[in-house]
């Protein structure tokens, strides 16, 4: 998929602690405001998805849903992000799922700066999951299993 393709990481030690910091592409819309796309869908045996989510795990609105073109496990929803923004970006292979909820801390011209803070693996979270993540994370857990996805998993969808 196009939209991992981007992904730089990085990794910084802090007492027994490690924190992953990666730099993401972004988009910019006509009126210049950063944006990150929900992306992603299943394949036969494993996929990829990326949801964004308020701070507080809310959905927020997309500014832009393409309704044709090569969407199967493309791009599926415009999203201006903010700083504290929450991305959550999850793999599987054979419905092993490796989940990771990222924080935007920082946004430039063109890449945003997310920091790691908690991820799933081997079955369990790295540390307690907060409550409020639940929502999105099952999102981009689900996303991720959904066959030649084509569909907004977690935004809301503003009709004109």
């Amino acid at each position: 998929m196009d939209t991992f393709a981007s992904l730089m990481t990085c990794i910084f030690q802090e007492g027994v602690r490690f924190f992953t910091i990666m730099k993401y592409q972004i988009e910019r819309t006509k009126r210049n405001f950063p944006a990150m796309w929900e992306c992603g869908g299943g394949r036969t045996s494993g996929g990829e998805a990326m949801v964004i989510a308020s701070p507080e795990g809310e959905k927020k609105t997309a500014i832009y849903v393409p309704a044709s073109g090569n969407i199967c496990n493309g791009d599926h929803a415009l999203i201006p992000i903010e700083i504290n923004d929450i991305v959550v970006i999850d793999s599987h292979s054979h419905g092993d799922h490796i989940t990771t909820i990222y924080r935007i801390t920082e946004i430039q011209e063109k890449e945003a700066t997310l920091c790691k803070i908690n991820e799933f693996s081997r079955g369990e979270w790295d540390a307690d999951i907060e409550e409020k993540y639940i929502q999105v994370v099952n999102a981009a857990q689900r996303k991720s299993e959904s066959y030649h996805c084509r569909s907004v998993y977690f935004a809301n969808i503003f009709n004109k």
